[in-house]
């Protein structure tokens, strides 16, 4: 079994939004990134959809889930917290962002 761990799309500036973090969608950019990871792991044998209950996390993981026809499953599990404690003790760098940052959601293949 592989286990992929992907971190939410974007979703604009945090300090910004107003209410619940966890109610904050992704922005269109992050709705374009959820569609090419949805592209990119196409051919990607998915069984399980994992996700915390952060709304962006759902909505990144949500095309591939649609392509694979299986729901988003929301799970403890699947927290920045949860995951960074369980994947590494230094933070994850983010590509060529410059904010360094853990990982929010994860999609189990088989």
């Amino acid at each position: 079994m592989s286990i992929l761990v992907v971190r939410h799309g974007s979703a604009g500036n945090r300090l910004a939004w107003e209410g619940d973090d966890a109610d904050r969608p992704l922005d269109p950019r992050g709705a374009a990134q959820a569609a090419s990871l949805a592209e990119a792991f196409a051919d990607f044998p998915v069984s399980v959809v994992l996700s915390s209950r952060a709304v962006r996390c759902q909505q990144t993981v949500l095309p591939l889930a649609r392509r694979a026809g299986l729901e988003v499953t929301p799970a403890r599990c699947c927290t920045k917290e949860r995951l960074f404690r369980r994947f590494g003790s230094s933070r994850p760098r983010r590509g060529a962002t410059t904010r360094a940052t853990r990982p929010s959601c994860a999609v189990t293949g088989t």
